[in-house]
C-alpha cells in the first residue's frame, strides 16, 4: 500500500517530565553567564558555545613552536561554561577553610582574596571540586585540553590570535617581561573575546587530560587518553617566556606535584535543562504553501534561527516567517526526514530510492527512470547546511549520499513464515526517521551517532513486522551499524516516520502512523528511555530469527498525534511540530509552537 495514501496525525506527545533527570541535573540550573556565590565570594562562570577549531600549532599564531604541539587537528566541543578568572585565594579558603600550607602558603608570590590560587597539586585541586559541588549543588570540574584551548582562542568568536586576547603579550598577560616576579590580581589585564581573564599568563592553569601526544584525525569533545603519568598544564605564568604564553602551548606535570605558578579555573558542562524561571522564547506560528508532496520533516537550527525541511523531493532552508532561503533538488527518491548535526554544520536526511509504488510513482511523476531490484538504493543524505545559499541547487553539487548496505540487504531479503514466502526481511521496506545522540544505555559517555529507522510493511496478517528497528550508526562511518535495535511496538504503518531525541526528559520519541493489529494498543508515539541498556532477547512472530536478538524497552507510549510528518526542539524543553491540511487542491504546512504553555510537560 502507498504510504502517501495514509492521513497525517495532528498535535504531539504529552509526557511528564522524567524525575530521574531532575534529580540528576538537581533542582538549580545555570543562565547564559552567571555569578555564583560561595559563603560570600562571588565567582563568573561564562558560556563558551559549541564550535570547531584547529587545535595545536599554526601559522596563524606564529611559527614558533614546542614539541607536542603537532599536528594540528579539527576539535569538535559542545557547549560548556569556562570561569571568567583562575580561582582565587578567597574562593580557595570559603570552599577547603584555609589556604595551602605547603612551602609558606602564598606568601612568596602574591597573597591576597583577588589573587590567583597557586602551590595546589593537581589532586588538591580534585578535593577542592568535590567540596565546592557539595556546597553549590552543580557538577564543577576542570576543563579539558581541548576545551581550555578553545575558550582560550576566543571560541567561535576567536581572532587567532597568538595569545588568549591579542598579539601584544604585555597587554594580555603577566609574564616573565612584566610579572615583577610574582602573581598579580586576577582581571587586571585584557580579557579574550569571551571576557575571560589571564588565559595567558599569571599562573599555569591545570587541565583534566593526562597528558599524551595529538592525533592526527578530526575529534569531538576529545577527553586525552584513560591513563599516564602526567596532567596537562596551560598558558604560561608571571615566569614564563612568550613562546610559553600562546595559546598552543602546552605542557605538564605529575598530579602530586606543586608550583608557585600553577593555579586553575573551572569548568561546567552546560545543562541540559534550564532554570524554571527562565524566560522562553517566543515564536509565531506560521503557513506556507508545501508543494506537490507533503512535509517529511524538519529541523531547526538556532545559530542561523532557520529550518531545514525535506519537501520529499528537495531540502529547503527557510527563515521562520515561511520566506525560503534556498533549497537543494533533482533527489531521485523519496527524501525522508532530515536532522542537524550543529557541531559539525550538517545535514542529514535518509533518501530511498526502491523499486516501489511510492518511488516509482515518483520517478513517473518527475520524468526520470524507474527504479528497478537492481538499482534499488537506500541512502544517508549529508550536505553541508551554510552552503545552501540559493534557490535549486542541483543535489551533484553539494550532496554526499552514503549507501546503507543492512537495510538494503533486509529489504531485498525473502523469507518464510507459518508456510508462506514474504519480501521483506522483518518488514523492512526502506528507512525513513533520523535522530542524532549519544550511546543508549550511556548518554554521558560521550558517543555521537546518527539513529536510522527502517520503514516496515504494514500487513496484518504475517506475524515477523511486529518490531520497528533502529540502525545505530557512528557519525561520520556508515558501512555497517554499530547497533541494530529491535523495539517490540507491534506493526505500524510504514513504521518510524520521526524521532526526537529528547535530552530534557533522557527519552527517544518515536512518531509512527498507527498500526492495524487488533492484539496491540497502536499508539501513535512510543518513547525509549536512553539511560537504559539494551537486552539481548529472542524475537517474537519471526521464526527465522533463532538467536536472541538486541533490542530496547518501550516505557511509555501515546494516543496523542503529529509529529509524523514533522517533529523538532525549538529550545531544550519545546518543539516544533507540522500541520499538513489540503485546501481547494493546494498542500500547506503550519509550524506550531508546542507545548504552547511554559513547563507543560
Amino acid at each position: 500500500m502507498n504510504r502517501l495514501a495514509h492521513t497525517i496525525a495532528a498535535i504531539l506527545i504529552c509526557l511528564g517530565v522524567s524525575t530521574h533527570l531532575l534529580a540528576q541535573n538537581n533542582a538549580r540550573q545555570l543562565p547564559t553567564d552567571t555569578t555564583i556565590k560561595v559563603k560570600n565570594v562571588a565567582f563568573k562562570m561564562i558560556l563558551v558555545q559549541g564550535g570547531d577549531f584547529v587545535q595545536g600549532a599554526s601559522s596563524r599564531i606564529g611559527k614558533t613552536t614546542k614539541t607536542g604541539e603537532n599536528p594540528a587537528h579539527k576539535v569538535w566541543l559542545d557547549s560548556y561554561r569556562i570561569g571568567q578568572t583562575e580561582v582565587t585565594q578567597a574562593l580557595w579558603v570559603a570552599v577547603m577553610g584555609s589556604e595551602p600550607t605547603l612551602w609558606g602558603g602564598w606568601g612568596v608570590h602574591g597573597r591576597g582574596d583577588d589573587y590567583p590560587v597557586y602551590h595546589v597539586k593537581w589532586t588538591d585541586v580534585q578535593t577542592f571540586i568535590t567540596r565546592l559541588n557539595a556546597l553549590t549543588g552543580l557538577q564543577f570540574r576542570l576543563p579539558t585540553e581541548a576545551e581550555w584551548e578553545f575558550a582560550a582562542r576566543g571560541g567561535n568568536a576567536g581572532a587567532h590570535s597568538r595569545f588568549a586576547g591579542g598579539h601584544l603579550l604585555d597587554k594580555v598577560a603577566w609574564n616573565r617581561h612584566n610579572g615583577e616576579g610574582h602573581t598579580h590580581p586576577v582581571a587586571q589585564k585584557t580579557p579574550n573575546a569571551l571576557g575571560l581573564y589571564d588565559m595567558s599568563g599569571n599562573v599555569w592553569e591545570w587541565c583534566e587530560d593526562w597528558y599524551a601526544n595529538y592525533n592526527v584525525g578530526s575529534q569531538y569533545n576529545p577527553k586525552g587518553p584513560a591513563s599516564g603519568v602526567s596532567k596537562v598544564v596551560r598558558g604560561g605564568s608571571w615566569a614564563s617566556p612568550s613562546q610559553s604564553c600562546r595559546v598552543s602551548s602546552r605542557d605538564a606535570d605529575a598530579p602530586d606535584n606543586m608550583y608557585d605558578c600553577v593555579g586553575f579555573r573551572l569548568a561546567l558542562s552546560a545543562p541540559e535543562v534550564p532554570r524554571k524561571d527562565a524566560k522562553p522564547r517566543k515564536f509565531k506560528d506560521f503557513t506556507f504553501r508545501s508543494g506537490q508532496y507533503h512535509i517529511q520533516g524538519f529541523a531547526f537550527d538556532q545559530r542561523s534561527q532557520c529550518l531545514y525541511l525535506s519537501t520529499t523531493t528537495a531540502i529547503v532552508k527557510m527563515a521562520l516567517d515561511g520566506t525560503v532561503l534556498g533549497s537543494v533538488v533533482g533527489f531521485k527518491g523519496h527524501v525522508g526526514q532530515v536532522v542537524l548535526d550543529t557541531v559539525t554544520r550538517k545535514v542529514y536526511a535518509t533518501l530511498e530510492a526502491l523499486d516501489d509504488d511510492l518511488c516509482n510513482g515518483m520517478a513517473a511523476f518527475a520524468g526520470y527512470e524507474l527504479f528497478t531490484r537492481a538499482t534499488a538504493a537506500v541512502y544517508i543524505v549529508e550536505v553541508d547546511m551554510d552552503k545552501i545559499t540559493r534557490l535549486d541547487i542541483p543535489e551533484q553539487e553539494i550532496v554526499v549520499k552514503h549507501g546503507l548496505a543492512a537495510p538494503l540487504a533486509d529489504y531485498k531479503a525473502e523469507v518464510t513464515v507459518v508456510g508462506k514466502r514474504y519480501e521483506h526481511r522483518y518488514g523492512v521496506c526502506g528507512i525513513d526517521a533520523l535522530a542524532i545522540g549519544p550511546t543508549i544505555g550511556a548518554p554521558s559517555d560521550g558517543g555521537r551517532y546518527l539513529y536510522v529507522s527502517c520503514a516496515i510493511t504494514l500487513d496484518t496478517v504475517r506475524t515477523d513486522n511486529d518490531y520497528n528497528i533502529l540502525l545505530c550508526y557512528p557519525l561520520g562511518d556508515f558501512r555497517q551499524p554499530a547497533h541494530s535495535y529491535f523495539i517490540h511496538t507491534g506493526n505500524t504503518a510504514y513504521g518510524v516516520q520521526n524521532m526526537v531525541w529528547d535530552a530534557f526528559r533522557q527519552r527517544l520519541h518515536l512518531f509512527v502512523y498507527p498500526g492495524k493489529k487488533s492484539a496491540y494498543p497502536n499508539y501513535n508515539v512510543f518513547s525509549i528511555d536512553v539511560t537504559q541498556p539494551s537486552l539481548y532477547a529472542p524475537l517474537q512472530g519471526v521464526p527465522y530469527a533463532t538467536e536472541p536478538m538486541e533490542q530496547l524497552k518501550v516505557v511509555s507510549g501515546s494516543y496523542c498525534t503529529a509529529g509524523a510528518q514533522g517533529i523538532c526542539h525549538y529550545d531544550e524543553s519545546r518543539f516544533l511540530t507540522a500541520k499538513y491540511q489540503k485546501i481547494d487542491n493546494h498542500r500547506y504546512t503550519t509550524i506550531k509552537l508546542f507545548p504552547k504553555r511554559k513547563n507543560a510537560f
